[in-house]
């Protein structure tokens, strides 16, 4: 593959990367908001704990490390020469020179898919998908909490797919398999539902997202005429 190209329509890795990641930002962003607003209603019992963390300063820590790395991704893609010329330099300093000449090549890619963060109206786009999509999502949670026929109010959707976003962002089992479970689990007992009825639902609910989304990933790479060997390969490219 030629360099300064990746995978379908020429899109440098890097580049897909930083893209993937600036919507991982406003991903967390979105969903430490909706978090915290479920956590000031009335219903939500205060100073409320899953094992030893507090949920409130979950929220705290959360949106502080999720501003920060967008302050920075602002800074970066504003003003993008200084700092790689600044990570040149110091690459330079402590690296062979081909890695470090490669190491630059990554970071002027990872700016590239930046991009987004200088223009209002595509920011203002992916805030409102964000906002979209978690919404969505939280309403699946809420659905299933009337399907299983539980007590708990509409907004512990919120605090729920909060417990779960931060559970799953630590490396854990292959579809965070568990992980979920203990979340759900966690997050119920707050508002009263015994551990098998909160385990009965957790497992319902991820099996019952898990396979429809799996199956439409895999019809999508059939579509693309790619294959897993393909998305294996592609971390190698640049």
């Amino acid at each position: 593959m030629p360099r300064g190209r990746g995978l379908g329509g020429g899109v440098r890795f890097t580049t897909a990367l930083a893209s993937i990641a600036v919507e991982r930002v406003f991903d967390g962003l979105t969903l430490v908001a909706l978090f915290t607003l479920a956590l000031l209603a009335p219903s939500f019992p205060r100073d409320a704990t899953i094992g030893s963390v507090q949920l409130a300063g979950l929220a705290k820590a959360g949106a502080a490390l999720f501003a920060g790395i967008l302050v920075i991704g602002l800074l970066v893609v504003h003003r993008p020469a200084p700092w790689i010329a600044l990570l040149a330099r110091v690459a330079h300093a402590v690296l062979p020179a081909r890695l470090a000449d490669r190491v630059t090549h990554l970071a002027e890619g990872l700016v590239a898919g930046l991009d987004v963060l200088k223009s209002p109206g595509r920011l203002l786009g992916v805030v409102a998908w964000s906002l979209v999509l978690w919404l969505v999502n939280a309403a699946a949670f809420a659905v299933c909490f009337r399907a299983f026929g539980l007590p708990v109010p509409p907004e512990a959707a919120l605090v729920l797919q909060g417990v779960v976003g931060f559970g799953v962002a630590l490396p854990s089992s292959p579809a965070f398999v568990g992980v979920f479970e203990a979340a759900a689990r966690g997050t119920l007992a707050l508002y009263g539902v015994d551990a098998t009825r909160a385990v009965s639902y957790a497992v319902a609910y991820h099996v019952g997202t898990f396979i429809p989304i799996t199956l439409l990933g895999l019809a999508s790479l059939s579509r693309m005429r790619l294959h897993l060997a393909q998305l294996r390969s592609a971390p190698a490219e640049d």
